[in-house]
């Protein structure tokens, strides 16, 4: 039996086996697109902040192609930089393709601390969301650039849904 009946809602719709949706930023910096005067600075093979082959929250992620040697970064480069009182993380998520499963690590650098910035591991295949605490970046106040480098390794990612908690 064929219906004609439309249903809408301003729910949204979970599948069972997808991800949950991630809650809002108090200060987005990439959801969909760049936001609050953020622009990219990026210095890799190629980028793509309008991608929509592998996407985590919403429609669009950045997809990533990292040089096979040296650093290059996804660039975050905010044209006011973002007040950072009251807020205690970073957030954002990360999606490896094929060879990058836990050998390739991000340098997550904030406002030109390269000395010692905090990595992440990135895993294959699979979306992971990572938290990293202001203090742990220096307690920058506030935030003017923010670079997600390769640690000297040759591969593609996907980034989605970057802000501040």
């Amino acid at each position: 039996m064929n219906s004609t009946l439309t249903v809408s809602s301003t729910d949204d719709l979970l599948i069972n086996g997808g991800l949950p949706p991630l809650a809002d930023f108090a200060f987005a910096i990439y959801t969909d697109a760049l936001q609050n005067t953020f622009q990219d600075w990026s210095y890799t093979d190629s980028h793509d902040f309008g991608n929509t082959e592998v996407v985590r929250q919403g429609t669009k992620s950045i997809k990533t192609v990292y040089a096979a040697s040296g650093y290059t970064g996804t660039t975050f480069h905010a044209g006011t930089a973002a007040p950072t009182a009251g807020l205690t993380t970073l957030e954002f998520s990360v999606f490896g393709t094929p060879g990058t499963d836990g050998k390739k690590k991000l340098n997550i650098v904030v406002n030109g601390n390269y000395s010692t910035p905090p990595q992440v591991t990135i895993v294959a295949g699979a979306w992971t969301t990572f938290s990293i605490t202001l203090s742990s970046l220096g307690s920058p106040n506030p935030i003017s650039e923010i670079v997600m480098q390769s640690a000297g390794w040759a591969g593609t990612i996907y980034i989605d849904h970057v802000g501040l908690r």
